[in-house]
């Protein structure tokens, strides 16, 4: 398959055994556990939008809503914390059950654990059932959610394990089929219990979910653990004779004894936690958080919150939300049936691209649609039939897509792709990311409704398109595979080849960090509210995070040793150009009438997002990051091209050793702690943390108060910023030209003397005019004029030295194997300390005054010291003999050759 690779029928092996009765029993009462978790999600919806409810317990959200009129905005009618902190409590509580489930479920085995889901879940139904207030409403919900927890940590896991591995896909959606019923009988009751008089009909609601909680806990002692799980607990026996039961023969040895070798080698690991986040299991692990993550993100919930107003111009009056809600849940159940009946018959990835395919265009009309009639204001106005059956339709044919892809799915896959040792943890792991997203997006899902209007389908959509690529490029096929040997699909899968990965390239991680600050652009610049405005921000530092993870290093590998300084320090003059652009566009947005330009300079910022995303496409990756993941040829094309020439066997073979040597690694972040590697992890903490102790901040605070004595009046904000960017990028120009002719010492060193001697002269200067006052009077020109010179000095001091070689000298330096881990933390350290300055700076200053700048210049002085004693001159080494300067270096020679025998393992 495209993309994919999936495992020929020759490569497993096919264990003999029937489809029993007994094994459809046993799924189907097991997989009642999502009964709980779909009573509950569709019951919280319809009980918050009963009046009686609401009128006791959130008097002010109800007398919100029946102050609502038809032609009142319809997105921001809903918009209140307090109600969706009611009814997103249950999944921080669901949260926090999931990851103590592991331990029992790997302890006391998979059964006892959904007995403890059920009994919870009962306890917490009476307590919401008999709810006088707030408090009582909130320990119930936590109840539940522990229940929620417990029941889809270990339920999902139970299923893969029990059911024959050619029909494990449609036994394991009866989880999700389970969870479809629970909604639908949720909504069922809902509808009859809202029309019941004297406004009680909430409690039997409520109350109700006791019922599915102890069909649950009833059911599982009819049950039996799975053999997996009692192998787990040495009970040999009692699991063969288990196994005997299920698969209906006698002969079960091959079977049996692929189980027991399992279950040894999950006994060798002791802490499942840890070593799950080994090498080994990434490939996994990325999906055991990205599909739970993803699957949130489908957008569900926009297509629910427009339901009712349809249902309600359908006809269907008061009584629209529980129509709309019924109708929906129908489609899930019976979308789900399709799923069942596909998913062991043309696999996983068929389902996830054509829901996701489905999906998509659902969006697309239903965005049209809504933005036709709701517009930006909100007010439909009076919806004619036609219309509303259309835009219904499109809704249905959206959930049954969700239904028979990402909704099942997301609890099948995660649950199947773990070896035994570590599958408990990583199904906590799976439901914690569920329930904290989930937990997400109910806290702001209508806020950013009320903000973005249509546009969040916009949003969602982008998702799906991101989501849909993910599965096509990486996700194995995993049909008719056995549990126990689902390590081979990750061995032929090309993006994962010999089980063991850096992830997934410098490129690709460039592109994830082009589209997450895209997407955190359009929501800045559709912001409404503060809290939009920080998920687009955090969007955007996601976006920023990958980006400077992996571009300094792909830099760094993909040029000539000769040229790698300038080729490099792009980066840091790509970063001038965007500072510039981006001052350039305040200084226009900011004369814009109406006060709307801040909207344009912040979703202004889609642009670069998308150029380097779409850019990224045009990328091969470097021939390191290809080795490291086994493409030899791809690699040794791609160098040839890269360097020009088809002789590249020298180059080649060293590359290839550290490939090789890389791959004994099988944790960077250990390995990176070990003594042969300290002198350079010391750099990579240090050289990030002295860039933010430069003083920058401290030379722009003044910029603005000196560029308006200079005659430039309220844009002297804008002008100061200006003009340091165009000094800024300038001399990055100047770093390009000779940090390979001068070397990395040299540029270092002039320029913390320049910048020492500009603070000097800055303090002098300040001092003088500012005083402790910081009241400087009226600024003669021929003083700010010197005083502006003095400063650009030291901004082209900084952009020719500390600036860009700050992300050069630490992305160099690493041997391959753990140069991934080591770039993330020079970005960490960066990023922690632009936060502790930005934070602490305006007390400083408040405090210090002109004093400030002695702080800096004595930090330079620190710096400068510590880079002429310590560091050894990169400029024109290969980046896989980088170990050579360190061995040569005075100060870190004896360090290795008589402390660390082993060193020699680090040369290439």
């Amino acid at each position: 398959m495209a993309g994919g690779g999936g495992v020929t029928s020759g490569s497993v092996k096919n264990y003999p055994g029937k489809f029993t009765l007994k094994v459809f029993v046993t799924c189907i009462v097991a997989a009642s556990g999502g009964l709980i978790f779909g009573y509950d999600l569709g019951i919280s919806g319809g009980v918050t939008s009963m009046d009686s409810f609401l009128e006791k317990f959130f008097p002010k959200v109800y007398r919100k809503e029946i102050s609502v009129k038809p032609s009142d905005d319809q997105y921001c009618k809903f918009d209140s914390q307090t109600l969706t902190l009611f009814t997103s409590s249950l999944y921080l509580a669901a949260l926090l059950s999931s990851m103590t489930a592991s331990r029992i479920t790997r302890g006391l085995g998979r059964r006892m654990t959904m007995m403890f889901g059920g009994l919870f879940f009962a306890i917490g139904a009476v307590i919401n059932g008999f709810a006088e207030n707030v408090l009582m409403l909130i320990i119930g919900r936590v109840l539940l959610g522990f229940g929620i927890g417990f029941a889809n940590q270990s339920v999902p896991i139970y299923l893969s394990e029990i059911a024959p591995f050619k029909y494990r896909g449609a036994m394991n959606i009866m989880f999700q089929l389970s969870i479809t019923i629970g909604i639908l009988i949720a909504n069922l009751l809902n509808y009859f219990t809202a029309k019941i008089e004297g406004g009680w009909g909430w409690r039997l609601s409520l109350g109700g979910a006791v019922v599915p909680g102890l069909v649950f806990f009833f059911g599982c002692f009819f049950l039996a653990d799975s053999p997996n799980s009692l192998l787990e607990r040495d009970k040999f026996e009692e699991a063969k004779v288990q196994l005997q039961k299920i698969r209906g023969i006698d002969n079960v040895e091959e079977e049996f004894n692929d189980l027991a070798k399992a279950s040894e080698a999950a006994k060798l690991v002791q802490n499942p936690w840890r070593e799950i986040l080994t090498r080994k299991y990434r490939p996994q692990l990325i999906f055991a958080v990205l599909i739970p993550l993803f699957q949130q993100l489908t957008g569900m919930n926009v297509f629910v919150f427009y339901a009712p107003v349809l249902f309600k111009s359908m006809g269907f009056g008061n009584n629209a939300s529980l129509m709309s809600a019924l109708i929906t849940s129908i489609v899930n159940f019976f979308a789900t049936l399709v799923s069942i009946a596909t998913v062991d018959k043309f696999g996983r990835r068929t389902l996830f691209l054509e829901g996701g395919l489905q999906m998509l265009l659902c969006q697309f009309v239903m965005t049209v649609s809504i933005a036709s009639k709701f517009g930006t204001s909100g007010n439909p106005g009076e919806l004619p039939l036609w219309f509303s059956m259309l835009v219904v339709i499109a809704m249905c044919v959206y959930i049954a897509g969700f239904a028979w892809s990402w909704g099942p799915l997301g609890w099948l896959v995660p649950s199947e792709i773990f070896p035994l040792e570590i599958r408990s943890a990583a199904q906590s792991i799976t439901v914690a990311v569920n329930m904290i997203f989930t937990f997400c997006i109910a806290q702001v899902f209508t806020t950013m409704l009320c903000n973005l209007k249509f546009g969040l389908f916009i949003f969602f959509a982008v998702c799906v398109i991101g989501m849909s690529i993910f599965i096509f490029k990486l996700l194995p096929e995993t049909k008719g595979v056995p549990i126990e040997e689902m390590t081979i699909v990750w061995k032929n899968h090309p993006r994962w080849t010999s089980r063991i990965t850096r992830g997934l390239g410098r490129r690709m991680t460039m592109m994830f960090g082009g589209l997450f600050f895209a997407i955190g652009a359009v929501i800045n610049g559709f912001a409404e509210n503060v809290l939009t405005l920080i998920i687009g921000r955090v969007l955007l530092g996601f976006g920023i995070g990958f980006a400077n993870q992996s571009v300094p290093i792909y830099l760094s590998e993909i040029a000539p040793f000769k040229y790698r300084g300038a080729l490099n320090i792009m980066f840091q003059l790509s970063i001038t150009i965007g500072i510039l652009v981006a001052n350039l566009l305040n200084y226009f947005t900011a004369k814009i009438e109406g006060g709307w330009g801040w909207r344009l300079s912040l979703g202004g910022a889609v642009v670069p997002g998308l150029v380097f995303f779409l850019g990224c496409f045009f990328l091969t990756d470097s021939p390191n990051s290809l080795l490291e993941r086994d493409k030899f040829k791809e690699a040794k094309v791609q160098l040839q091209k890269i360097r020009g020439i088809d002789n590249v066997e020298e180059e080649f073979n060293d590359l290839a050793k550290a490939s090789e040597a890389a791959k004994l690694v099988q944790n960077p972040w250990k390995e990176i702690l070990t003594r042969k590697y300290r002198p350079q992890l010391i750099f990579a903490i240090l050289i990030p943390l002295f860039q933010q102790l430069t003083g920058m901040n401290v030379f722009v605070f003044y910029a603005s108060v000196l560029f308006k004595s200079m005659g430039f009046g309220n844009n002297a904000s804008l002008m100061s910023a200006l003009i340091t960017s165009i000094v800024n990028f300038c001399a990055t120009l100047v770093s390009i030209a000779t940090v390979d002719k001068y070397g990395r010492r040299t540029l270092f060193l002039e320029g913390g003397l320049q910048m020492l001697l500009c603070q000097l002269v800055m303090t002098v200067s300040i001092a003088s005019k500012f005083g402790t006052s910081g009241n400087p009077g009226e600024l003669p020109l021929w003083f700010s004029m010197l005083v502006v010179i003095a400063m650009c000095v030291y901004i082209a001091g900084f952009a020719w030295s500390w600036g860009p070689l700050g992300w050069l000298v630490p992305s160099e330096i690493f041997p391959l194997e753990i140069r991934s881990a080591a770039q993330s933390i020079t970005v960490a350290v960066n990023m922690i300390f632009t936060f502790c300055i930005a934070q602490v700076f305006t007390t400083m200053l408040c405090n210090l005054k002109f004093g400030l700048f002695i702080f800096f210049a004595v930090c330079v002085v620190g710096m400068s010291i510590f880079i002429y004693k310590f560091l050894p001159e990169t400029k024109g080494v290969p980046i896989e003999e980088m170990t050579i300067v360190w061995k040569k270096h005075p100060r870190w020679s004896k360090y290795f050759v008589e402390k660390d025998s082993s060193f020699e393992m680090g040369k290439i």
